[in-house]
């Protein structure tokens, strides 16, 4: 997102969905390299998941951001599953850099998810690795993470306290929420612009 801050709007917004592209698609080529598959097979991945919904559809909003360096955590994550403990800074810079992408609270959901498959992985890998030890490892590797955008987290923080004071005195989830949450396409009435977008984006 950088280029938002030098270049006029237009053509910020279509760089950005390029770099977003770029480096979900490196991203990817190299996490499945590093899981031994062949490089065509990696550059198979690396296409699809640069194409993929949230780098051509959901460019410009947060998620993008976040996403676009998933695959190097994974790589972390099945470095410390398998008793490679210092792979902890590598996972500290990935969730650093997707906390600086803007969606803290998508990013709070892959730290949780992280965290969990890290410890239960390496519990039960037949391998030995230590469970406490990984989950010492990720648990350092998500508060280094937090200190490295503590710099935007902290202003996040104040704005959504005072945000929360705009809100209705109650704001209740219904239903439907989890309906969403399960599938994008339950979300959106029949009147909606573009029904199928829903899906594609799922």
């Amino acid at each position: 997102s950088l280029p938002l801050y030098f270049l006029p709007l237009r053509q910020a917004l279509v760089l950005s969905a390029w770099l977003k592209m770029a480096v979900a698609g490196l991203a990817a080529f190299y996490a499945t390299r590093r899981f031994g598959f062949p490089a065509p097979m990696a550059l198979l991945a690396a296409i699809t998941y640069a194409l993929g919904a949230p780098f051509l559809v959901q460019s410009p909003a947060p998620v993008s951001d976040v996403l676009a360096w998933l695959p190097l955590l994974i790589v972390s994550a099945e470095r410390l599953v398998l008793g490679q403990f210092s792979a902890w800074p590598l996972a500290a810079l990935t969730m650093g850099l997707m906390l600086l992408g803007g969606d803290p609270h998508g990013l709070a959901m892959v730290m949780l998810i992280f965290w969990i498959y890290s410890v239960v992985r390496a519990h039960l890998d037949i391998r030995g690795p230590s469970a406490i030890r990984t989950f010492l490892s990720a648990g350092a590797a998500i508060a280094v993470a937090g200190g490295l955008a503590a710099v935007q987290l902290l202003p996040y923080k104040e704005f959504a306290s005072q945000a929360d004071t705009l809100l209705p005195a109650e704001v209740k989830l219904r239903l439907t929420d989890l309906f969403a949450a399960l599938h994008p396409a339950l979300a959106m009435g029949p009147g909606h612009p573009n029904p199928s977008l829903a899906a594609m984006l799922h």
